[in-house]
């Protein structure tokens, strides 16, 4: 039953705003609302990026900019959760943000997971339609593949280097002065830096919010977490946590 009362008042101020575009409290919805707050890596606290949620009218986003040490950001996807407490003393102590925010016995602080890359950065783009009448789906975009090849480069006898441009030119020149004697330098391959940062912009729509940001259900206050397992424990307690912070409305 409690569940089930929440389900229906945040079905209920959602059919409003569909249905009576004229009440003085649709106004109040169309208002945008953001928290976010500086992520600090956990027993840690350098900062590694930044945690934003915004919402607005029938809109909800979750954007999450990271960059930290690969080590510890580690490659792969990450649980983002909301928890039932602030963080408490030194920036980046995750140990006494207590379980993830539940209400009435329902989960409220699941945000999903994030993607970390090879070299700790996490970009992420959750956009989230909330339509109680639609039916639930997601579509996402990742980061384009990028095909690079080895770049060849004259090498000098003094140890300089030259990229080239024009291989046949290249190769014609260095044929020239074998000819006479003179190898002066070598077609040397070196292969480059072709790492793409991982990206991801999802759209996700919805019957129901997945968060609040006002009102008895908000997670303003809150701490959120990055935790190692991509999978919510069943208390969801921060004893994995790779970085936090507290979420703060922004004025």
């Amino acid at each position: 039953m409690p569940q089930l009362s929440i389900e229906l008042e945040e079905n209920c101020m959602l059919l409003r705003f569909f249905s009576e575009p004229n009440l003085e409290y649709n106004a109040y919805l169309l208002l945008k609302d953001q928290a976010s707050c500086e992520m600090r890596l956990h027993n840690d606290g350098a900062h590694i990026g930044k945690v934003t949620l915004s919402s607005y009218g029938n809109e909800q986003r979750v954007d999450v900019i990271l960059k930290g040490d690969p080590e510890k950001v580690t490659h792969g996807y990450h649980a983002l959760n909301i928890h039932s407490r602030a963080v408490r003393g030194n920036p980046g102590n995750c140990d006494r943000t207590g379980a993830i925010f539940k209400k009435r016995g329902r989960v409220l602080g699941d945000l999903g997971n994030v993607r970390a890359g090879e070299r700790g950065e996490v970009n992420h783009y959750h956009v989230i339609k909330v339509d109680p009448a639609a039916r639930e789906e997601r579509v996402g975009l990742v980061e384009p593949v990028r095909h690079c090849s080895p770049v060849p480069y004259k090498v000098w006898r003094d140890g300089s280097e030259e990229k080239i441009e024009n291989m046949e030119q290249a190769e014609m020149e260095l044929q020239r002065l074998r000819m006479k004697g003179k190898d002066l330098f070598l077609i040397v391959y070196v292969e480059p830096d072709c790492y793409q940062p991982v990206y991801n912009r999802d759209t996700h729509t919805l019957n129901k919010p997945l968060f609040h940001l006002q009102g008895k259900f908000s997670i303003v206050g809150r701490a959120v977490l990055l935790q190692v397992d991509s999978l919510t424990s069943v208390d969801g307690s921060p004893g994995d946590a790779i970085a936090c912070c507290t979420l703060q409305l922004e004025k």
